[in-house]
């Protein structure tokens, strides 16, 4: 009985180890021959090429240093992709850099949708499924364009003859006042090319317009020597139609 039981024992433990002695373990180099033909068959791109490689090594518990140079050849040795990598990415650590950020992205979403499940299922128990569950999301690093603020227009009357009226748009607002009585009052600014906010104030009514500003051209005032040949001149072409025979063609007003 005794020998039995140490004859089956012994088959046993054999079968187990010839069982296990028989399973192939995959070493790195088979992971990293199995990802390059995976890669070459879907034609991944050198953000997710690099993305696996990050995380293969980093499963492997290699330092970051040999991290950055397994990436680095890896990445500048197929499909042109050295071209791509030193546009986009000409530092290696700027890199690894945005690989991690990317990473720490993802495992927030994570967080958060989690918790937003669980929110979820505390609020509408009834109507909460799992076919209803949160879609996976792939966090992608871009710049968001934000819209252009948009154009605002009031204008407001009333029966007495008031008129009021706002204008604004990006770089360009106004604000005019009326009485009944026609007097307006009124303000108007805008930003030049050079970036400068110019500003307008004016007036008008019975005497007349009247404006205060940063860039109103002002008359031009001529010197004493411009003036004087002004008056000159006025004096010469003032002779010349007195000394000249009255047109036949022509009324002198």
């Amino acid at each position: 009985m005794l020998e039995t039981g140490r004859v089956f024992l012994i088959g046993t433990a054999r079968c187990w180890y010839q069982g296990r002695r028989e399973t192939k373990t995959v070493s790195a180099t088979e992971r990293w021959e199995r990802m390059q033909v995976k890669r070459q068959q879907s034609e991944e791109s050198v953000t997710s090429y690099a993305q696996h490689k990050y995380a293969l090594y980093k499963a492997l518990n290699l330092p970051l240093r040999e991290i950055k140079q397994q990436i680095l050849m890896g990445v500048t040795s197929f499909n042109g992709a050295s071209s791509l990598f030193f546009v986009y990415h000409s530092d290696i650590d700027k890199f690894i850099d945005d690989l991690m950020v990317q990473e720490k992205i993802a495992l927030s979403c994570k967080v958060v949708r989690k918790t937003t499940t669980e929110l979820d299922k505390n609020i509408f128990p009834k109507t909460y499924s799992a076919e209803c569950a949160p879609k996976t999301v792939f966090i992608a690093l871009f710049a968001t364009a934000f819209a252009a603020q948009l154009e605002t227009v009031a204008v407001t009357h009333d029966t007495l003859g008031n008129y009021n009226l706002k204008f604004d748009v990006p770089g360009i607002s106004r604000v005019e006042n009326r009485d009944a009585f026609g007097n307006v009052n009124g303000a108007f600014s805008y930003v030049d090319p050079y970036g400068i906010v110019r500003q307008t104030q004016f007036t008008s009514g019975a005497h007349g317009v009247h404006a205060v500003g940063t860039d109103i051209p002002l008359p031009v005032i001529d010197t004493p020597e411009v003036a004087h040949a002004k008056a000159e001149h006025l004096a010469v072409l003032h002779a010349a139609y007195l000394a000249a025979p009255p047109s036949q063609h022509f009324f002198d007003f």
